[in-house]
């Protein structure tokens, strides 16, 4: 059934991403993904090619220090695309944290995750953490 190796695939990229194993994470990727991820922070946006998706999560992982946690909560899947509901936190040593609730969107092609799209349910809250702008020392991922 491809509903169950789509949720697998899904499963396998979110379990190496919270352990930083971005080469698995890839692997899980189709090399022209897209990723959107709505918001007004300066990570938001459309990211186009597998660098470039790659460059966001590597982003948001040492951004977050490392503890950037996504508990999938509930997670549906088709013929060709997989809904994930999640609990999303994270925190930095400057005080800054989240806990959002997120939808994320992925569709699969040929055995690998094509074209992402991820909302949180407190825009707000994500937006907060991250900052409108990068801080000193940190630079926006490339968006391919």
């Amino acid at each position: 059934m491809a509903e169950q190796s789509h949720i697998e695939l899904v499963r396998r990229a979110f379990e190496a991403f919270e352990k930083g194993d971005l080469d698995t994470v890839k692997e899980s990727f189709s090399p022209d993904v897209t990723w959107f991820s709505a918001g007004r922070n300066w990570l938001v946006g459309t990211y186009q090619g597998i660098d470039a998706v790659i460059g966001l999560l590597a982003t948001i992982f040492a951004y977050s220090e490392g503890t950037y946690r996504a508990e999938i909560t509930d997670i549906l899947a088709g013929d060709d695309v997989v809904v994930v509901l999640q609990k999303v936190e994270a925190s930095r040593s400057d005080g800054r944290s989240m806990s959002v609730g997120a939808v994320l969107v992925a569709e699969i092609a040929d055995g690998r995750i094509g074209n992402v799209r991820a909302w949180p349910d407190d825009l707000y809250s994500e937006d907060e953490f991250y900052g409108a702008e990068p801080p000193a020392g940190w630079t926006a991922p490339a968006r391919g």
